[in-house]
Formats: C-alpha cells, structure tokens, sequence
C-alpha cells in the first residue's frame, strides 16, 4: 500500500510499534516510532521469555484487532472487533456447531493480512491447537501445491479465484476446503465435491470472518447457498425496504 494509506490509518488508529518483515523495515521507520523487525533474532528473543501465561488486564470488551477497508470517500474506514466477539465468532465457525476443526488440522496461511479471511487462518487455527502453515512469497506465487504437499496441509481457506488453480488429485492430503469472498461457482462445486469437506462461508468482515456457514452434501446443491446462521442471528429483509423482515418462502 502507498505510505500515505499506511501514515491514515496509523494516524486513526494511534499506533507506535510496528511488527513487520525485514523487507518492509525502511518503510516501516517513515510511519512508526517503534518498528520490530519478525526475523531469527526476535525468535531467538521471544524464546529466552518464561513460557508460563503472562499477567494481563485486557477484558474481553477490550479491542482484539482493527480491520481497515477503502472506504468509499477514499479515506480508510477501519472497524474495531473486541476479543468477545472474536471469540464467539472463532468457537462457532471452527467448533462442534461448525466446521468442527481439531489438534490434526494442518491450515494453509495464504490470506493477506488485510483480508479478514486471516482471521480464521490464525487466530482459529491457534484456538484449536492446530498448526499453521505459511508458506514463503515465492511459494505462494510458484509452487503452492508443491507446498500443501511437502507439508501436508490438510485444511484450506481460499476464494473461488484460487481454488481454480488447483486439481485435488495434486494435493490429496487436503480434507476441508472452506471458501469464502467470491461466490462459489458451479465448477468449484463440480471439480472439489466427494474430494474434501466443501464449505461456503459469507458475510461482511466487521462480523468476523463469515456470519453464516455451508457444508455442500451434494453435487447438486445450488453452488451459492450461504447457509444457516452462525455465532450470531440473521435476518432476511424485504430489499425494497431493509427495515422490514421478508415474508416466509
């Protein structure tokens, strides 16, 4: 993103400490008072830290992350989510009530961090006590596949876009396959179905991630089903006039 974005919203947001890659480090040093570099020696320094949970005050009406998008005057728009809600959102989508992720999940990491798919790929990853698995830029643009198959990815949260690169039969270990930010088109349904758990999952990232979820049970489902709710309430409404509920049927 052009600095000027990044000086907007560390500007709205009050930030001081930027955690970044070696790559962005001079970039960072223009926006923030406080930059650390993610590299061998900030591990090196985490891991000479005791191990056991540290003290804290944060509540859980605390805010948990902020999330910007373009915002249509231009200017980022960025909302706030509170651990609450991150929470709530987090157990639902990824507990027994849906998709029902364990210790086994092996997650593909392939979201940016300004895409609020992210949240799911990390924090509900983390949450499970499964593992996380990020692959390098050049893996990412080149051999993804060859990826998922070194590692053993079992798990994976990709748009529509993404999932058209791929054939299952290259990449077998993977056992879930949730989609969401594109519409779930009919091939996707057609190559990925009896291959993998198929999910769809919808909804606007200020609800965290996706407020309703969908497991594919048959080839022949309508490919842009949403599904039922999730972690949360929803309301059909009349789009002639939003303020009022739709009719049953």
């Amino acid at each position: 993103h052009p600095v000027h974005r990044c000086q907007q919203i560390v500007q709205q947001t009050e930030s001081r400490i930027c955690l970044t890659s070696p790559a962005n480090t001079s970039t960072a040093k223009e926006i923030f008072e406080i930059v650390l570099e993610v590299d061998a020696r900030l591990d090196a320094q985490v891991g000479q830290h005791p191990s056991s949970t540290p003290q804290t005050t944060v509540t859980t009406s605390n805010a948990a992350y902020i999330l910007f998008t373009s915002g249509s005057t231009g200017t980022p728009k960025g909302f706030v989510v509170e651990h609450r809600s991150l929470s709530t959102s987090m157990h639902n989508i990824y507990g027994a009530e849906g998709i029902n992720m364990d210790n086994t999940a092996r997650v593909l990491q392939f979201a940016s961090h300004v895409f609020d798919m992210t949240v799911g790929d990390v924090i509900g990853t983390l949450i499970h006590g499964a593992t996380i698995c990020v692959p390098s830029e050049q893996q990412r643009l080149d051999n993804l596949a060859g990826f998922i198959r070194d590692l053993e990815v079992n798990w994976l949260h990709l748009t529509s876009s993404v999932a058209r690169t791929m054939v299952p039969s290259d990449i077998p270990s993977v056992k879930v396959l949730l989609q969401a930010g594109e519409p779930m088109g009919s091939d996707i349904l057609t190559n990925w179905f009896g291959h993998v758990r198929l999910f769809n999952a919808w909804g606007p990232a200020e609800i965290v991630f996706c407020s309703s979820l969908h497991e594919y049970r048959s080839s022949q489902d309508h490919p842009n089903t949403i599904g039922t709710n999730v972690g949360g309430f929803c309301w059909l409404v009349d789009p002639e006039a939003p303020q009022r509920l739709a009719p049953v049927g």
